[in-house]
C-alpha cells in the first residue's frame, strides 16, 4: 500500500493478526501493554512487548445474551481506562448489539486483574443503535467525568430533540 505521510513521520506495520480493530488504548500504568478492540468478536487482545497474548483480555460475547454481532458496524466500540485506573483496574468499552431482535448500544467496565477482565458490569444500556451510525466513544474529560458519544442511528430527526440521545454526548459520574 503506497501512503504519504509528512516529513518526519513514519509507518510501520505493527499487528496484521487482528479482526477489524476499532479502538486502541495504552492504560496509564506505565505498562507500555495496548488493548485493542476487535469489532466483530467482541474480543479486546492485549499486545505486550509487540506480541498479541494467547488470551484474550475480554470476550464480551461470553457476557452478551444472544450472542455478538456479526454484521455492519455493530460490535466492539469505544476502549477507556479509568483516570484512577492503576489503583482500580477499570477499563471501560462500549458495543452495539442486538438484544432482542432490537439494536442496541451499551457501556460497560470491567476490572483487569492480571491482563483479564472480570467483573463485568453493565453502566449503561438502551442507547440508541442502528446497522451503523453510532459512534459510541468515549473518554474520561479534566473533570475526571465519562463522556460518551451517541450517534443518529440513521434517525436524523431525532438528533436536534433534547428528549432523546441521538446525536448526543453523554456525561457520566463513574462509580
Amino acid at each position: 500500500i503506497d501512503i504519504t505521510v509528512p516529513d518526519g513521520f513514519s509507518v510501520e506495520m505493527f499487528a496484521d493478526d487482528i479482526s477489524l480493530p476499532t479502538s486502541l488504548e495504552f492504560p496509564p500504568d506505565g505498562s507500555e501493554r495496548l488493548f485493542v478492540n476487535e469489532l466483530q468478536t467482541g474480543k479486546i487482545w492485549i499486545y505486550e512487548n509487540g506480541e498479541k497474548l494467547s488470551e484474550p483480555f475480554a470476550d464480551l460475547a461470553l457476557n452478551i445474551e444472544g450472542g455478538f454481532p456479526v454484521q455492519g458496524e455493530n460490535g466492539l466500540l469505544g476502549l477507556e481506562f479509568d483516570p484512577s485506573y492503576s489503583e482500580n483496574g477499570f477499563v471501560y468499552v462500549t458495543y452495539a448489539a442486538r438484544v432482542n431482535g432490537t439494536e442496541v448500544a451499551s457501556v460497560v467496565r470491567f476490572t483487569d486483574v492480571n491482563n483479564r477482565a472480570e467483573d463485568f458490569t453493565i453502566l449503561l444500556t438502551g442507547l440508541p443503535s442502528a446497522k451503523g451510525h453510532q459512534i459510541d466513544n468515549l473518554r474520561f474529560g479534566p473533570d475526571d467525568m465519562l463522556y460518551v458519544s451517541v450517534g443518529d442511528a440513521y434517525q436524523e430527526e431525532k438528533v436536534q430533540n433534547l428528549e432523546e440521545f441521538h446525536g448526543k454526548i453523554l456525561r457520566m459520574t463513574p462509580t
